[in-house]
C-alpha cells in the first residue's frame, strides 16, 4: 500500500520523481568509480584494503563514527596511486557522454552541439533542466536559439502564460492538458498543441466562386473571429468569461482543435487553417445556390444577401462542422462582391452570360411546352384512329345485317364490300374537297 501510494505521489509530481533517478544514477556511477578504483588497486597495486581501512580510522579519530565499508570507498582519495585508476573508467564515461551528445545531435537534425549536451546533461543528472515559454499561442524563442524543451522534449519546464493551454503527449497518446503555469515535461514527453484561448480574428483577402447561373463572383475583405469552443455551465449552455474563469474552454474540444484536422501534401494543418476552410466553404455553397442577380441586385424590398450568408454561416450545418474540429464562430463580415468577367478566349463578359442563362431558361420551358404539345397531338391522332377503325366495323357489322347470306353468300359478301367501298371513296373525296376549299 505504501509503495502504491509512492508511486501515485511521484506520478502526481514528475520533477521530485525525476530528481530521484537523476540521484539514484549519480550515486551509482559513483560507487561504481569507486568499486572499479578499489578492484584495480588491489589487483595491480597488491593494497590490503582492510589494514589500509583500520589505518585510515587510526589516523583520523573522526572516521572511526563511519561504517568501515564507508570509509574503504575512501582510500582512493587518500593516496595518488590509487586515485589514478579512477581515470581511466572516468574517462570511458565522459568518452560515452559525448558520444551520446553527438547521437541526440543527428537524431533530433539539431544545428549545434550544446543544446544536446544540454538536454543530455539535464536529463542524466537532473541539473540545469532547461525551460521553455509559451504565450499568444505559441513558443517564444528568440532567432538564432534552439531550445532543447521545444526541439527534442522533456525533461525541462514549460512556463504557460496566463490565455494560453498546452496538450503535451507522449509517443502515441496525449499524457496531459496544461494551463497556466509552470508545468514539468516528464522524459520523452513533448509539446503536442498549443491553443492560444483569447478570441481569434481571421481574415480572407479574397475567395472566388461560381453562381447558380454560372457567372464568377470574388469576395472580398472576409473579416471573421471566432475561439476555442467553451465547456457546458449548469443550464447546459456556453459558459461565459468570469473574473474566476476568464478562460473557459472544453477539454473535448481542445482534443478536437489537435486531431480533427485534415492532411494534405504539405502535411497537418493547422487549426487557424481549418477553421478557415470551414468558412470559405460555407461562403462558396451559399454563393453556388443564387444567381447573380439576386447577390448584387435584390428584386423584393428586405432582401439582404450578405444578412442571408451571415445566418447560412451560423446555421447548425456550418456549426456541426466548426464544432468538430473545436471551435465557435463570434461574428463575420462579408466584405463586398465584385463581378469577374469571363476570360477573353470565351469572347463573353457576364452580360453574355446572364442573356444565355435567361435564353436557355426560356428555350427549356418552351420546348416542354412544344413536347406537351406534340405528345397530346399523337395522342389524339391515334385515338380518331382507333375510333374510324371502329366505325368502319360498326358499318361493316350493320352492311352484314341487310344482307340474307343464306341465299347467295358470295353474291351479298361482293355486293356489300362494293358498298363499303364506294362509301369509303365518297368519304375521301370528301375530305379532299374540304381540305383545298380551307386552303382557298
Amino acid at each position: 500500500m505504501m509503495r502504491e501510494n509512492f508511486r501515485q505521489w511521484l506520478h502526481r509530481h514528475p520533477y521530485y520523481g525525476e530528481q530521484c533517478r537523476a540521484w539514484a544514477r549519480l550515486i551509482l556511477l559513483f560507487l561504481s568509480l569507486l568499486l572499479f578504483t578499489l578492484l584495480s588497486a588491489a589487483l595491480f597495486e597488491e593494497a590490503d584494503l582492510g589494514a589500509m581501512t583500520a589505518d585510515l580510522q587510526k589516523r583520523i579519530p573522526v572516521l572511526r563514527l563511519f561504517p568501515s565499508w564507508i570509509v574503504t570507498l575512501g582510500i582512493p582519495f587518500s593516496d595518488w596511486r590509487y586515485f589514478r585508476h579512477m581515470l581511466a573508467p572516468l574517462a570511458a564515461v565522459m568518452l560515452v557522454l559525448i558520444a551520446g551528445g553527438f547521437y541526440i545531435r543527428n537524431i533530433h537534425d539539431i544545428p549545434a552541439i550544446s543544446p544536446a549536451f544540454h538536454y543530455l546533461f539535464s536529463s542524466m543528472f537532473g541539473v540545469g533542466y532547461p525551460t521553455l515559454e509559451i504565450d499568444g499561442g505559441k513558443t517564444r524563442i528568440d532567432d538564432g536559439e534552439i531550445n532543447p524543451v521545444a526541439s527534442i522534449g522533456g525533461p525541462g519546464f514549460v512556463l504557460i502564460q496566463p490565455g494560453n493551454a498546452v496538450i503535451f503527449r507522449d509517443l502515441r497518446k496525449p499524457s496531459n492538458i496544461a494551463l497556466p503555469q509552470q508545468y514539468f515535461m516528464r522524459p520523452f514527453e513533448m509539446i503536442g498543441t498549443i491553443a492560444d484561448l483569447d478570441e481569434q480574428h481571421g481574415y480572407e483577402k479574397e475567395i472566388r466562386a461560381v453562381t447558380h447561373d454560372g457567372i464568377q463572383l470574388h469576395i472580398r475583405d472576409i473579416n471573421y473571429r471566432y475561439k476555442l469552443l467553451a465547456d457546458k455551465d449548469e443550464n447546459g449552455g456556453n459558459r461565459t468569461r468570469s473574473t474566476q474563469n476568464p478562460y473557459p474552454f472544453s477539454i473535448d474540444a481542445m482534443l478536437d482543435m489537435a486531431y480533427n484536422n485534415s492532411v494534405s501534401e504539405q502535411g497537418p494543418e493547422t487549426w487557424q487553417q481549418a477553421v478557415q476552410r470551414t468558412v470559405n466553404g460555407g461562403i462558396t455553397d451559399f454563393i453556388s445556390v443564387n444567381d447573380i442577380d439576386y447577390l448584387t441586385a435584390p428584386r423584393r424590398d428586405g432582401e439582404d444577401p450578405r444578412r442571408e450568408l451571415r445566418m447560412q454561416l451560423f446555421t447548425d450545418n456550418i456549426g456541426s462542422l466548426l464544432r468538430r474540429i473545436g471551435a465557435e464562430l463570434l461574428w463575420i463580415d462579408a466584405g463586398h462582391f465584385d463581378i469577374d468577367d469571363f476570360p477573353e478566349a470565351l469572347e463573353e463578359g457576364v452580360d453574355s452570360q446572364r442573356f444565355a442563362y435567361w435564353a436557355a431558361r426560356w428555350i427549356g420551358n418552351d420546348n416542354k411546352v412544344r413536347a406537351i404539345g406534340n405528345a397530346q397531338r399523337i395522342a389524339y391522332q391515334e385515338k380518331g384512329r382507333a375510333e374510324a377503325q371502329a366505325e368502319l366495323l360498326k358499318g361493316i357489322t350493320e352492311s352484314l345485317q341487310g344482307f340474307d347470306l343464306k341465299e347467295d353468300p358470295a353474291a351479298n359478301l361482293r355486293k356489300m364490300l362494293l358498298v363499303r367501298t364506294a362509301q369509303i371513296l365518297e368519304g375521301m373525296s370528301e375530305t379532299k374537297s374540304w381540305k383545298r376549299d380551307d386552303k382557298l
